[in-house]
């Protein structure tokens, strides 16, 4: 793979991941992402993701509304306590994750493949 190869391959991925999930542009998003993406798609309670949040209580709400907005997440009230609520990612966010991951493996085996081949 030569320098023009990977850089197209680069923004093929930049190009997919804009399209689909735009707020990983953020380091916000990705701080979401990652967290909901924890439990392999159960509930994640939201108190510790406020607390232990990189970023300001009010940004990672607000990117947690563009997750819920786009139908990649959903929050859940607990039955017990009202006060305690969850976040859960959906079928969607999970398929994309899913695809997104494939994507990122598949561009790590086309690096790989062509640096061991010139060894």
């Amino acid at each position: 793979m030569n320098d023009d190869q990977f850089a197209a391959a680069i923004e093929d991925l930049r190009r997919w991941k804009h399209m689909h999930l735009p707020m990983l542009d953020r380091p916000s998003g990705i701080e979401v992402f990652d967290y909901l993406l924890r439990r392999d798609g159960g509930a994640v309670p939201l108190t510790p993701l406020y607390r232990s949040a990189k970023h300001s209580e009010p940004t990672v709400r607000g990117m947690l509304q563009e997750f819920i907005a786009r139908k990649l997440a959903l929050v859940e009230i607990d039955p017990d306590d009202i006060r305690r609520k969850a976040a859960r990612p959906t079928a969607q966010l999970l398929n994309l994750a899913d695809e997104y991951r494939k994507r990122v493996c598949a561009l790590g085996c086309l690096v790989t493949s062509t640096t061991s081949r010139q060894a």
